[in-house]
């Protein structure tokens, strides 16, 4: 398997291409997460609530130990039983919640951190006779194929995966996206070879729209610069170049009225904003059941708006959606907030009407090329702008959504193992004109 999980360094475990197991079975599921201070870094399997309750929440004596504050794992284990899960896998990789820092914990999770004993969701593969093999972002493509020449199931995050690698790869079930955007997928080269390909679209909606509409909050209540005066002031008092703006009564533009731009839509109106949308693949009907006011014409949509949110995806029809054209039909007042992909606005028109102020401000969590550096990088202007919030990538980061995000992933890969149908969830088109593989969800 293929990854990339944005973690500095390269985790990899050598193995013999000798090294082999017994044809596949995973007829069982498996949970990774924190389970309290029993059976730590192992692999435990449970039959039932009862059961999954004397390995973890009774100690050796006999005594109940309570839920692990913060954790998931138990809620997650009941709700597995009570909906009718038989055997389940737990791997316990942390005693309580603060044990780990967030990252070093994901990584725990996940099994690529640097202990010598297989953990995390690698050990949880291995209960099911798989072998992960994890290369680093940046691979080559030569040698990225070589590797994944006799893979069953090839898991990517942005890792470019071409044509050249999934002809390679004669032996390939599926390929499945650690998360949603799948534009560094030949699609079209996977579907000519019967390959389905998934992503695991829901697991961060409410996070994303909760991160995008934090960032609208913090423009219009001016929080960068307020904030940088109290750090090199200690104090500052009323006056003008401090004025913020209230939401009530403003006017929002979404730019795709999918499950995120309508998550976004809700927070907006609790605010009392009057919310409209461009997105040509919702009706008025669908537009109004969400109360927003649906615009067949984006430039007359900006118009109107005092901010403008992006939720689309990234296509040949979305690259500049927003370019100088449309951008110079926002009022100057206006704030742009982009937490879906860096290549839908032009980013250089974007630049140039921030530093002309023909935009009052921006925040944004992607861009055409990352990461964004603080010297020589088309953007790196933008740092030095009080108008502007630079967020590196990370508004789907939270417990919550990784938790999501592993268990969903887990799913789909056993899906593929198991030889069953993958669970196509996305509205996405691409994924959507598959034939041969898979099974769509709403």
């Amino acid at each position: 398997m293929a990854q990339s999980y944005q973690v500095p360094g390269v985790y990899s475990r050598p193995r013999s291409r000798a090294e082999g197991f017994p044809r596949v079975r995973t007829d069982v599921a498996g949970f990774v997460g924190i389970a309290g201070p029993r059976h730590v870094g192992e692999a435990v399997v449970v039959d039932d609530w009862q059961s999954y309750v004397a390995t973890f929440r009774t100690d050796e004596s006999g005594g109940p130990i309570p839920a692990v504050p913060g954790a998931m794992l138990d809620m997650a284990v009941r709700d597995y039983f009570a909906n009718g899960g038989r055997r389940l896998w737990i791997v316990n990789v942390a005693p309580s919640v603060d044990t780990l820092g967030p990252q070093q914990l994901l990584n725990r999770m996940l099994g690529i951190d640097n202990l010598t004993a297989w953990h995390g969701l690698e050990l949880l593969l291995r209960q099911h006779e798989v072998a992960l093999v994890v290369l680093p972002d940046g691979t080559p493509e030569a040698e990225l194929a070589r590797e994944v020449a006799d893979a069953d199931l090839l898991l990517m995050c942005y890792a470019p995966i071409t044509r050249a690698v999934i002809e390679g790869a004669t032996r390939l079930k599926a390929i499945v996206k650690y998360g949603v955007g799948i534009d560094a997928i030949d699609i079209a080269a996977a579907r000519a070879r019967g390959i389905p390909v998934v992503n695991v679209p829901a697991y961060a909606e409410e996070t994303v729209a909760e991160g995008a509409f934090a960032l609208l909050m913090a423009l219009f209540k001016r929080f960068k610069p307020i904030q940088q005066a109290m750090q090199r002031e200690g104090w500052i008092w009323p006056e003008s170049r401090w004025l913020a703006s209230d939401l009530s009564g403003k006017t929002l533009g979404l730019v795709g009225l999918g499950r995120i731009g309508r998550s976004v839509a809700r927070m907006a109106q609790g605010f009392r904003m009057k919310v409209l949308a461009f997105d040509p693949h919702v009706t008025a009907e669908q537009a109004a059941h969400a109360g927003v006011e649906r615009c067949d014409d984006l430039g007359a949509m900006l118009e109107r708006c005092d901010a403008v949110s992006i939720h689309c995806v990234l296509n040949a029809d979305t690259r500049h959606l927003l370019g100088v054209a449309e951008l110079a039909r926002l009022p100057p007042h206006a704030v742009l907030v982009n937490v879906s992909r860096g290549q839908i606005v032009d980013e250089a028109a974007l630049l140039q009407a921030l530093e002309a102020g023909r935009l009052a401000g921006a925040a944004l969590d992607v861009y055409g090329q990352e990461p964004l550096a603080l010297q020589g990088h088309p953007l790196s202007a933008l740092y030095m702008m009080d108008s502007v919030i630079l967020w590196p990538h990370l508004t789907f980061y939270t417990h919550e959504a990784m938790q999501r995000l592993e268990d969903d992933t887990l799913a789909r890969c056993l899906e593929a193992l198991q030889g069953l149908p993958l669970t196509v969830a996305s509205g996405d088109p691409r994924l959507r004109a598959q034939n041969q593989g898979v099974r769509f969800v709403d």
